[in-house]
């Protein structure tokens, strides 16, 4: 309602989106506020484009290396439990090698939809490179609620068909599990230890879910030796 000049300026300067006087015509209110949600809405756009896979619509590998440190902070503060889980589907390279790399990509987003549908709003799924996903649960109870969501996962995956010229193709994945601050206090080394857990499950018969223990840190010293 104040008539001064300099007033608009101001409250520009101090951060304001816009500046209506009074009295308000209606007509310019609506466009006003269209063209604000128009550049909120390409704001998430670019920031989607920033942080999210094109392909598949989760999380990217620099979002989670953005986000990591503050999400496991967050944990430390709260004393909240934090599982890593770390998946790729297994023989992959098959899939791209026998149906070329189109059919890869809808198995890749199949994957994908799975994994969201299945964790809470507050987990956050990433691609994390070509087939692997990672999948970071918060706020989580024991080992034994996160196997039990991570085996929901492997199997609704298994059991999904997934039709391609006129054939249906079945696939599996394989899991690793690590949780903070039970097997370690640093989030890196939780994703290493994700990481060693799905090593062993893939090098012991696939599809199936295997959670990390210290032997395997032993084993893979071992092999490096």
């Amino acid at each position: 309602a104040n008539g001064e000049e300099d007033v608009p300026t101001r409250f520009l300067k101090l951060g304001a989106n816009d500046f209506l006087t009074k009295p308000l015509v209606k007509l310019e209110v609506q466009t006003r506020v269209n063209a604000n949600l128009e550049v909120l809405e390409l704001f998430q756009k670019v920031k989607d484009l920033a942080n999210k896979d094109f392909l598949t619509g989760a999380f990217n590998r620099r979002f989670f290396f953005d986000s990591g440190n503050a999400i496991f902070d967050k944990s430390k503060r709260k004393k909240k439990n934090i599982a890593v889980a770390m998946l790729d589907i297994d023989l992959f390279k098959r899939i791209n090698d026998n149906f070329g790399h189109d059919v890869g990509d809808i198995v890749l987003k199949e994957l994908s939809e799975i994994l969201v549908k299945n964790v809470r709003k507050s987990d956050i799924v990433v691609r994390f490179g070509g087939e692997e996903f990672i999948i970071v649960l918060q706020n989580v109870k024991d080992k034994a609620g996160i196997v039990k969501v991570a085996e929901k996962i492997r199997e609704t995956f298994a059991q999904t068909k997934i039709l391609v010229a006129g054939k249906t193709l079945t696939k599996t994945i394989s899991i690793g599990v690590s949780v903070f601050p039970e097997d370690t206090t640093k989030i890196w080394e939780c994703i290493k230890f994700a990481d060693l857990a799905l090593y062993d499950a893939k090098h012991n018969g696939r599809n199936k879910v295997v959670e990390f223990n210290e032997k395997m840190l032993i084993e893979a010293d071992y092999q490096k030796g």
